[in-house]
């Protein structure tokens, strides 16, 4: 996998640089477009005080979704002539994909946030076989939406999704959560609520005593759960923790789902400034190196098991 900077840089003088003068060209209509629509907002909220509020929220709704369908086609085409390309360049044994196949059902199915969503967007995908694990790597965007007059948007999850193989079969369902209602509520009440079961998941207890200070674990049968979840892999979650901000894992179908939150955007050109600098680059390198990272941490490739 490339990670050295001269390799980098060599990628992104070849495969980003000799492009960028025609996006540059583009977005000067983009930001065209904005200015547009900006003056159009401020006519609807003129329109709004004047006692216009339908005519307002028509115009103002119109403007937005002009606004948000060529910033998306011109996205779109960036990634299919820059980001595919370095993709392909950098990580030649893995397959891009602008669209992800994660599906809001699935997602919902494993588990990993218990919370509503209704809004949900998943795209920038990269597939391939690392060892002898398959994994998709997603980046995904959750949210939900309140109804009424006061509605508001809240992100439920932003960031990626990672999906593999796992090295074990198994026939239910295991959650592995961080232990937010201890941290939050203390420890008596955090350990009522972690107590409350989750449909058919119900709260498994653990021998690791640092493991259960940091995760909780719920699962429809505690003992295949244990199975999973051996000691080795106990040891192994934990040291995988120390590296991530929040990591949440989903035992489900015979893969295993590992979410890792980040607010960045990648794989995306700027409205403003840089189009694309070397940095994002940078960014993209380390989120794909660390797929390999977290096969080797959780072992995943040992197949001392009947799975192959």
């Amino acid at each position: 996998m490339i990670s050295t900077s001269k390799e980098l840089i060599h990628v992104y003088r070849k495969k980003v640089t000799p492009y960028l003068k025609d996006f540059h060209q583009s977005r000067g209509t983009i930001h065209l477009y904005l200015f547009v629509c900006l003056i159009i907002g401020a006519g609807a909220l003129y329109s709004y005080f004047r006692g216009y509020s339908f005519f307002s929220v028509i115009l103002l709704g119109g403007a937005s979704f002009f606004f948000t369908m060529k910033w998306r086609s011109y996205r779109n085409r960036f990634k299919k002539r820059i980001i595919k390309r370095v993709m392909h360049e950098l990580y030649p044994e893995f397959k891009f994909k602008i669209k992800g196949d994660l599906s809001l059902n699935k997602f919902r199915e494993t588990k990993l946030f218990m919370s509503s969503i209704n809004r949900y967007h998943c795209e920038d995908q990269l597939e391939g076989v690392v060892g002898q694990t398959n994994f998709k790597l997603s980046e995904v965007h959750a949210k939900y939406k309140s109804s009424g007059k006061n509605s508001s948007t809240r992100t439920v999850f932003k960031g990626f999704v990672l999906e593999v193989d796992f090295h074990k079969n198994f026939i239910g369902h295991t959650v592995v959560l961080n232990d937010i209602p201890v941290k939050v509520f203390g420890k008596w009440l955090g350990e009522k609520i972690n107590d409350i079961s989750f449909g058919k998941l119900k709260k498994v207890k653990l021998e690791n005593v640092e493991f259960e200070d940091r995760f909780v674990v719920h699962a429809t049968d505690a003992q295949e759960a244990r199975y999973i979840l051996s000691p080795k892999l106990m040891e192994r979650i934990l040291k995988m923790s120390h590296r991530k901000q929040e990591v949440r894992l989903s035992f489900y179908e015979n893969k295993l789902f590992i979410s890792l939150a980040n607010r960045k955007n990648f794989y995306e050109p700027q409205l403003f400034g840089d189009i694309f600098p070397m940095k994002d680059l940078w960014a993209i390198n380390r989120v794909i190196c660390s797929v390999p990272e977290i096969i080797e941490t959780l072992d995943l490739n040992t197949r001392i098991w009947t799975k192959k």
